[in-house]
């Protein structure tokens, strides 16, 4: 029984996807269209993808001397519903304890981002066609193996990030929306009492633990 963190395992699944298109250059004529944006556009988006080091890094913190990259911000996270509530875990029961490990758990909301960053309009929009690329095409193992279902992936606007201005640095960010599962167990309490809460007081700044 675990809460998920998302962000790991979209940071690992775009590394292992983006190694597996740079070492099969091939995949970029599936990624874009040759017939519709030519065969020059697939030959610069290749070179630009496999000449260069993405750097790919949680968080929102765009460095511009280390670009192209890909910045995966920290899921907003929403109860979706009720879905496992408490049951017994049979597989779980011990001789000391008989009765077993009582679980609850949510069926959670979640929206993440990957904000892809370069110095150039045109390569950041490869940069988060291939990002949203990876993710789709993971959707499954995503769900299978790492829990992450009904994955559904969009794309913001391509904007300058003004900080930057008139230096050029744009952002475009890759919108994934999906359902996982939080759950906890109940048969015992990490907090016993409220003694933590009765050593505050008003003079403290903080609570040492």
């Amino acid at each position: 029984m675990s809460i998920l963190l998302p962000e790991k395992i979209v940071i690992a699944t775009l590394a292992a996807g983006l190694e597996t298109v740079k070492a099969n250059t091939s995949y970029f004529s599936k990624i874009f269209d040759e017939e519709v944006m030519g065969s020059d556009f697939v030959m610069k988006a290749t070179d630009y993808l496999s000449g260069n080091k993405v750097r790919i890094s949680q968080g929102y913190g765009i460095d511009d001397t280390r670009l192209p990259g890909w910045y995966v911000v920290p899921a907003n996270v929403s109860p979706s519903e009720d879905f496992i509530g408490d049951y017994i875990a049979e597989e779980d029961t011990t001789d000391e304890d008989s009765d077993g490990d009582v679980y609850e758990g949510n069926l959670n909301a979640y929206t993440l981002r990957v904000i892809s960053a370069t110095p150039n309009g045109d390569a950041t929009m490869i940069l988060e066609a291939v990002a949203r690329y990876i993710l789709l095409s993971a959707r499954e193992v995503l769900g299978q193996t790492y829990g992450l279902n009904e994955v559904a992936v969009t794309a913001t606007d391509l904007d300058p990030v003004y900080q930057y201005l008139p230096e050029h640095l744009f952002y475009r960010s890759t919108v994934m929306n999906f359902q996982g599962m939080n759950s906890w167990a109940t048969n015992y309490s990490i907090i016993k009492d409220t003694e933590l809460f009765i050593k505050f007081s008003p003079n403290e700044t903080y609570i040492e633990v």
